[in-house]
């Protein structure tokens, strides 16, 4: 929306008013503020995915035969369930343009 993107200052100086606008600090701001919470929120799940154990029998109730899980399978079954692939691609796309534009 034009209405909340500016004119770099840099374009300003120059006196180039047809540079590409850029969108208002504010908003810069808080996409990266959402972003690093996202990103902590999304790390404190998987390094807590080898506590949970959906597949562990409940207390009191003996299932056999069961199979021991190293805590490294599941987390990788943790990182590799559809929505965490979809909250990771979708915190990808910045971490790389913060990269590029440096």
């Amino acid at each position: 929306v034009p209405a909340f993107r500016q004119i770099p200052e840099a374009c300003m100086a120059r006196g180039d008013f047809d540079c590409e606008r850029e969108p208002m600090d504010v908003f810069v701001y808080t996409e990266t503020v959402c972003i690093l919470v996202f990103t902590v929120e999304y790390l404190l799940r998987l390094l807590t995915a080898d506590t949970s154990c959906p597949a562990c029998p409940s207390a009191g109730i003996q299932v056999f035969p069961f199979k021991a899980v190293s805590p490294i399978h599941k987390t990788w079954k943790k990182m590799t369930e559809v929505m965490n692939l979809i909250d990771l691609f979708a915190i990808i796309p910045w971490y790389f343009g913060a990269i590029y534009s440096l």
